[in-house]
């Protein structure tokens, strides 16, 4: 089991602190490559610095056709990251990819294909459902979601070309672990406003309810 280092505290509560832009994300294309017949309809990511699953950032519903690509913001304090991979597809197959680098400055393309391929299929994992409730008078423009031993936000949730209105709900599916633990969450309204908190994911929940309120608003 892994544990968030002092360093990697200090540095989360920094970007907490300042604030964070569009400007800090990178951009991520994420191509099928599984067969005519296959759909990835679930994508969970994992900074590998993290024992745990961040949220499927296919809610929406989205999907990624056979042969096609979708692009994701992504958003780490360092200059470069190492994230897992864990896809679903229509039939319920289970795949893996690990150690894929992100590095600023660099274009980066991930291909998921048969030889990423599991034993397990989606009835072998244990899912939670979190719903959001944007509880602003504007937009949610960004949602990140990070299991809080890593200081990797990781990947955006609601996608590049999404938004959450006001009083407007989405839900996110996220593996349960054998064990409770914490995930912090990162909100950008439309004007670039900054909202957090900490949301504790229990190993035998099935359902989270949590509301992005005005009380929430960071102070850059």
């Amino acid at each position: 089991m892994k544990y968030p280092s002092f360093f990697a505290l200090c540095l989360l509560s920094i970007f907490l602190l300042t604030g964070v832009s569009p400007e800090d994300f990178n951009t991520v294309t994420i191509e099928n490559k599984l067969g005519s017949s296959r759909v990835i309809d679930y994508l969970f990511v994992s900074a590998q610095k993290s024992s745990y699953w961040s949220a499927d950032i296919l809610a929406g519903p989205k999907q990624i056709q056979s042969g096609k690509k979708l692009d994701f913001f992504v958003f780490y304090p360092n200059q470069s990251e190492f994230f897992d991979f864990l896809a679903i597809d229509n039939t319920g197959q289970v795949y893996y990819l690990k150690d894929i680098q992100i590095t600023d400055g660099a274009k980066t393309e991930i291909s998921i294909a048969s030889q990423n391929r599991s034993s397990q299929r989606i009835d072998d994992l244990l899912l939670c459902e979190i719903v959001l409730k944007n509880g602003l008078n504007q937009n949610i423009n960004y949602f990140y979601l990070s299991p809080s031993d890593s200081n990797a936000w990781g990947f955006e949730l609601l996608g590049s070309e999404s938004y959450l209105p006001p009083g407007a709900e989405i839900s996110f599916l996220i593996p349960l672990d054998s064990q409770d633990y914490t995930v912090d969450l990162l909100a950008l309204d439309e004007s670039g406003a900054n909202y957090g908190k900490q949301l504790s994911i229990k190993q035998n929940d099935e359902g989270v309810f949590v509301i992005i309120a005005p009380s929430d608003k960071k102070q850059n």
